[in-house]
């Protein structure tokens, strides 16, 4: 059924799912409160996130650089679909956070990152820490479909057009 997606201060809600954006503009949270056969609600909503989405920047020496983070600005559009921003800077780099979710589940997350001065980097990275259970399939970023593997690590090749993954399980095929 077409259930519009809602919102509630920085929480979005769709059919059985609430995803908690944080402060920065990436998900805290992603909650399902679908039962393991992904045919009903129970009552008991999990959070398929072992720990909060984050993407780090380090300088040449290995420093990591903080950023001053921004609440996130929500805009609906329509009724099936809602897109955040939020804003993240520092005096060495700025990242521009752009998000949005639809009724379905879709979702996307796009992240821009500009230096503010010259300034030479190591490394970036994205972490999204998914619980087992809830992503026992893997594919993207280069590799075959199949099973998890424990970690990924993935340099971005400009050569290639790889920017997207798809995990899925058993539990919650939504993902």
């Amino acid at each position: 059924p077409f259930i519009p997606v809602e919102q509630n201060d920085k929480s979005l809600n769709i059919l059985g799912r609430q995803i908690d954006i944080a402060t920065g503009g990436l998900p805290q949270s992603y909650l399902t409160s679908f039962n393991p056969s992904n045919t009903g609600i129970s009552d008991k909503a999990e959070n398929v996130f072992s720990a909060p989405v984050s993407f780090n920047v380090y300088r040449k020496n290995g420093s990591r650089i903080y950023l001053d983070e921004s609440e996130p600005v929500f805009k609906k559009i329509g009724e099936g679909r809602y897109d955040w921003s939020s804003e993240s800077v520092s005096s060495d780099i700025s990242i521009n956070t752009m998000g949005s979710i639809e009724f379905d589940g879709f979702s996307s997350i796009s992240l821009k990152l500009k230096a503010n001065k010259d300034i030479s980097l190591s490394e970036a990275n994205f972490k999204l820490s998914i619980r087992k259970k809830f992503a026992e399939y893997f594919m993207g970023l280069g590799l075959r479909g199949g099973k998890r593997p424990y970690s990924i690590r993935w340099k971005w090749d400009q050569m290639k057009h790889v920017s997207s993954l798809l995990l899925m399980s058993r539990i919650s095929p939504d993902l």
